[in-house]
């Protein structure tokens, strides 16, 4: 993110100073260029309002510039920059009186639209209806239903379930695959894909889950957990991992993490074999957590979320969770989700059904709240499909129902809450009929 503050008067007089010729030092007190958003950046096909501030005795015509050339019929103080390419561009501004020439100029960087926010993969219907991304920007206001078709005039492959940002690129695994790939890989800011691996290519018995480090992206199946070199192109199965649960994994300290009922899978890029470290209860979720560490969450008899140090695998801290069951994980979502130190969960009603109130869990006051009964605040909120997922750039909760099965599935609401300033979790805004079997929420931030 570039960030820039052109109103320090050491930086402003250093570019003044290195723009205006020795005649014209005296000319112009200010020649400074700011935008609306105090930001230089932009998405792509998107404006952004630069301003300028002149200062001197003489009244000053103006001219705008960008990568130098003349923007044509731009001499207004107030500027909007707009590009369609992804890039940096320079951006420079002259001012001009009787008293001489002055100018400044700032770096802007041009962006694509799916860098920031939110996403939901559908798995679709299986042999009828493919897999499809919904994207949300981090307001809120842009929604794109089938992103991914939209950008490529192709479609995702057949039961959509699982996907990972890496290195700027957005790998979306579906199980029986489709015209475009089992394994899709495509530009993480555009969605064009760049890359593709088929079904027949692949050999997996139903795929689920995939994390990506490097060169390599590891596959969770029906049968364990796969290494494939993506530039090789080379599959291999790691040892050990034959009954990795159908769950989310996650990288850190350059290994990747898996969970096998109470076994906590720990795999590298080099060796072919998993470690196994032990745990008391059910592992239900991992995922990243502060300062390189993990959260796993057990469920069953021990009902606890646990920080754990990656490098061994060992338990640094953990808080039991009273007052409320908590959920196991559905389907292939895990069962927690963090912004921080703050954790969020749904309650467990059965082993195949989540409730429907939200809870909060802050790890360093071993405090648990209930803060949101969805189905008080959201009409036809009959099951919940997929749990609970958090942004954790803006605090952003998304909660995925659906009215019910056979027809009622398509009357649907993806609901996104976060706080007021009473400090209330409110209902942010409400997407209707935009789901088909949601594998899950991810956003940006996560990966990053």
């Amino acid at each position: 993110m570039i960030k820039k503050s052109f109103y320090l008067v050491a930086f402003a007089l250093l570019a003044f100073l290195a723009s205006c010729s020795s005649d014209d030092k005296e000319a112009f007190s200010r020649v400074v260029v700011d935008s609306e958003t105090g930001l230089f950046e932009v998405v792509q096909g998107e404006g952004l309002v630069l301003k300028a501030f002149v200062e001197s005795e003489k009244e000053s015509a103006l001219q705008w510039y960008v990568n130098g050339k003349e923007v044509a019929g731009e001499t207004q103080s107030t500027f909007v920059f707009k590009q369609e390419e992804r890039g940096l561009y320079t951006v420079k501004l002259e001012a001009k009186n009787a008293l001489g020439v002055a100018s400044n100029q700032v770096e802007i960087e041009v962006y694509g639209r799916y860098r920031e926010g939110a996403f939901v993969l559908n798995e679709g219907q299986m042999g009828k209806v493919p897999g499809s991304l919904i994207y949300i920007s981090p307001k809120g206001d842009v929604v794109i239903d089938h992103a991914y078709e939209k950008e490529n005039g192709s479609k995702l492959g057949d039961s959509a379930q699982d996907l990972y940002i890496a290195d700027g690129k957005i790998y979306i695994l579906s199980q029986n695959g489709g015209n475009d790939g089992q394994l899709i890989v495509a530009d993480a800011e555009t969605l064009k894909k760049e890359l593709a691996f088929s079904k027949e290519e692949l050999g997996l018995s139903a795929p689920t889950n995939l994390v990506v480090t490097g060169d390599y992206a590891f596959i969770r199946d029906s049968k364990g957990v796969h290494k494939l070199n993506i530039k090789t192109r080379k599959l291999t199965s790691i040892k050990g991992t034959e009954g990795a649960r159908k769950n989310r994994m996650a990288v850190a300290d350059g290994k990747i993490f898996s969970a096998a009922q109470k076994n906590l899978l720990i795999m590298d890029k080099t060796s072919l074999e998993a470690r196994e470290v032990f745990f008391d209860g059910t592992i239900s979720g991992i995922i990243n957590g502060p300062k390189g560490y993990l959260w796993v969450s057990l469920a069953g008899d021990v009902n606890a979320i646990c920080l754990v140090n990656p490098k061994d695998g060992s338990v640094k801290e953990m808080n039991k969770i009273e007052g409320v069951k908590l959920g196991s994980g559905q389907a292939v979502s895990p069962a927690i989700t963090a912004k921080g130190d703050t954790l969020y969960f749904t309650n467990e009603l059965s082993s195949w059904s989540l409730g429907k109130k939200i809870y909060r869990h802050i790890f360093s006051k071993e405090q648990t709240d209930m803060v949101v009964d969805v189905e008080k605040v959201v009409e036809n909120a009959g099951i919940v499909y997929g749990t609970v997922g958090v942004n954790p750039a803006n605090g952003d909760l998304i909660f995925n129902t659906v009215k019910g099965f056979g027809n009622d599935f398509k009357i649907n609401n993806l609901s996104v809450f976060n706080y007021n300033k009473a400090g209330e979790l409110v209902l942010k805004n409400n997407y209707k009929d935009m789901l088909w079997f949601p594998a899950g929420s991810y956003f940006t931030a996560y990966f990053k």
